[in-house]
Parts: C-alpha cells; structure tokens; sequence
C-alpha cells in the first residue's frame, strides 16, 4: 500500500498584516469592496442611460415629425371644415324656416279658399304672428264677403281692413288685410 501523503504545506511568504485580521480592518476591506460594487452598479445606469438617450432621441425625433405631418394634415382640413360648418348653419336655418312655412300652409290654404273669385291678390306677406294681403277688386262687396269669410274661420283672431282706395285710370278697388293667426 502506498504510503500516506502527507498534507502539503502552504507557506505564505508576505506576512498578514496585523491590520487585516482586526476589526477595524474587516470593516474597512467590507467598505471597500461594497463601494466599489455600488460605484460599479452606478456607472452601468450612467452608460445605459446614456445609451438608451440615443434611441430616445430617435423615438422623439420620429413624434415630432410625425406631429408635424399630422398636424399639416388637419391643417389641409380646415378650410373644408370651414365651409362644412357655414353649410350647416345655413342648413339650420332653412330647417327652421321651412318648419315654420309648412305650419303656415294650411293657414294659407284656408285663406285662399275663402276668397271670392273677382278678387286678384297681388300680395301676400307671412310672418309668425299675423298675414298680410293686398289685392284688388272691381266691388267692395267682394272685400266685405272674404272678411265675413275669414272670421268665421278659427284659426284667426283679428281680421282688419288696413286700406282701401280707388284709383282714378282703373275700375278696381284696391285693399289691404291684416289677420292675426291664432297661437
């Protein structure tokens, strides 16, 4: 059997220094140590800050341009919007006032029925409140029967002979109505 080896010897030819084994030297070598992992870990974040600036600058740079297109883009559109909007007004407008013209048409239809035959019209002006009628007639009975005509009706509450006359060149008799619609 072989002999037994012996355990080898280290031998250590730089001396521990007395420092090293004390307290305040372990405290020391920890210190030393642990700062230079946290100043390590420090300059990591420092340089992958500074790297990832590089690609962020490029992503804002990209917005930038790509607010700017879009920007330009609805810019393009303004002028549309512009008239879009001024049509729609006017579409408003017209909404309503043909909203209020067709509430009028069969208060229109009802006055025109009653008016006798030998009476020309020549005007005819709505408003929301009342209508007023010029004509022309060759007798007065035909204005006395179309205003006995008309306040019968129910959809008028005040019916006026604003003027009436005759002109010398012409056999007619010339008039003007003044009916207040019922609200």
């Amino acid at each position: 059997m072989p002999a037994k080896e012996k355990p080898k010897r280290v031998i250590n030819l730089l001396p521990k220094d007395e420092f090293e084994v004390s307290t305040a030297g372990r405290v020391l070598k920890w210190a030393i140590t642990t700062f230079r992992m946290i100043v390590i870990s420090v300059e990591i974040v420092v340089v992958g800050s500074f790297l990832a600036r590089f690609s962020f600058d490029a992503k804002n740079a990209d917005l930038d341009h790509s607010l700017e297109q879009k920007s330009s883009y609805i810019a393009s559109f303004s002028e549309f919007e512009r008239e879009f909007k001024n049509i729609q007004a006017k579409a408003e407008v017209l909404t309503e006032y043909t909203a209020s013209q067709n509430q009028r048409v069969p208060t229109i239809t009802s006055i025109v029925s009653k008016i006798p035959g030998d009476i020309q019209l020549t005007s005819l002006r709505v408003t929301d409140e009342d209508i007023n009628i010029s004509g022309q007639t060759t007798s007065e009975q035909s204005i006395s029967q179309l205003i006995v005509n008309l306040k019968k009706d129910e959809l008028f509450t005040d019916i006026a002979l604003t003027e009436i006359g005759t002109q010398r060149d012409t056999p007619f008799v010339k008039f003007s109505l003044k009916i207040e619609i019922k609200t």
